[in-house]
């Protein structure tokens, strides 16, 4: 058989052909079946053709070009904040606080120290200029203010200093002993809560401490151990009424029967102690004829240096402390309460660090002594 050669022109349209049809019975759907006999299919003679095909070289792959790094961007700084700081300024109160009023308070005073406005503290408190100001009120001082134990230390009040080398009769009321030793005496009015004295006394006895103690008859007749205690520590007693009822509004026969039944109180429980010469009228109130009453009694009248406000309800040991310690000079007569558990507190603070600064406490016949 002669071979046909076909040249290379009309082999490539035949190729292109055949792959045509060859793409066309496969995309061609499927033709159901039927029972009805096909028709022959005449296949035409396969022809044999060389085709040489081009050689591809591989493909380079085009390297991808590396990104450049990008510097991060940097957060950008918070705008300042507009809201108050809420961090308290060195030595300022970062909240309202209270403050109880001492004996010579005054508004303006009280502004000055803790330097604030006046007016602002008066509108917080709902107060005017002239209202009358007492002792142990609770002001409010605002936020910033200068806490009361930062305030300066006063100026001491000169006071005439007083010695029992003057008679009872010539005697005013006694604010201050000698001044001329670092004396300090102190003194607490009693009679209210034996327990809370008997803490007081077992601070005193740790730091070797003798005192004064005022009492009230009422409370001697129904705690005995009120003088008992007192005694048995070698300390001091002293007249202090015997209800405790202010004075002014009092009969003299009424005073007088104060002092005696106090007096006769304390004999019964110990016949040989005395509440002379030493007395305090209840609220530190006295006139012309109460004075002379007390003192033909043969009281001295004893009021205090230094007020440490231990009465008013709520004081905290703190302040009770810093009440007594900011004020403290010598020949000072401390007045408290027997039954102040504020004070038990603050004179276990109280006590090493004055003794520590050189003072001595003496009994009101030492400090008083010529």
């Amino acid at each position: 058989m002669t071979m046909v050669r076909l040249s290379r022109p009309l082999l490539i349209p035949i190729l292109v052909v055949a792959v045509a049809l060859v793409a066309c019975s496969e995309s061609r759907p499927p033709v159901p079946e039927s029972s009805a006999t096909a028709a022959p299919v005449v296949v035409a003679p396969s022809m044999t053709a060389t085709i040489a095909r081009p050689t591809e070289s591989p493909a380079t792959a085009t390297p991808a070009p590396s990104a450049t790094p990008i510097p991060p961007t940097a957060s950008p700084s918070p705008s300042p904040s507009l809201t108050p700081s809420t961090t308290p300024t060195p030595g300022r109160t970062s909240e309202v606080i209270v403050y109880r009023a001492r004996p010579g308070d005054t508004y303006s005073g009280i502004a000055a120290q803790a330097d604030i406005d006046l007016g602002e503290m008066l509108a917080l408190n709902e107060l005017s200029d002239k209202n009358i100001i007492g002792i142990g009120q609770p002001i409010k001082l605002p936020v910033g203010a200068r806490p009361p134990e930062q305030w300066p230390v006063p100026t001491p009040k000169p006071l005439p200093t007083f010695t029992t080398n003057i008679a009872i009769p010539d005697s005013p009321e006694i604010k201050l002993g000698r001044d001329d030793h670092q004396w300090i005496a102190l003194t607490f009015d009693t009679g209210y809560n034996p327990e809370v004295q008997r803490q007081i006394l077992a601070v005193l006895r740790e730091y070797n401490v003798k005192a004064t103690f005022l009492v009230v008859g009422s409370g001697v007749e129904q705690a005995p151990e009120v003088v008992k205690d007192v005694v048995a520590d070698g300390h001091e007693l002293g007249n202090h009424s015997f209800t405790h009822r202010d004075f002014l509004g009092l009969a003299p026969n009424q005073v007088l029967a104060e002092l005696r039944d106090t007096e006769a109180a304390v004999k019964a429980v110990n016949p040989n102690v005395t509440t002379k010469p030493w007395f305090r009228a209840p609220f530190g109130n006295t006139n012309e004829t109460i004075r002379k009453i007390v003192h033909d009694e043969g009281y001295y009248i004893v009021n205090w240096t230094v007020d440490s406000i231990d009465w008013v309800e709520g004081i905290t040991a703190e302040e009770v402390y810093w009440t007594i310690h900011r004020a403290i000079r010598p020949g000072a007569i401390i007045v408290e309460h027997g039954s102040s558990q504020a004070s038990v507190e603050a004179l276990k603070r109280l006590l090493p660090e004055l003794i520590d600064q050189g003072y001595e406490f003496k009994t009101l016949s030492e400090i008083l002594a010529p």
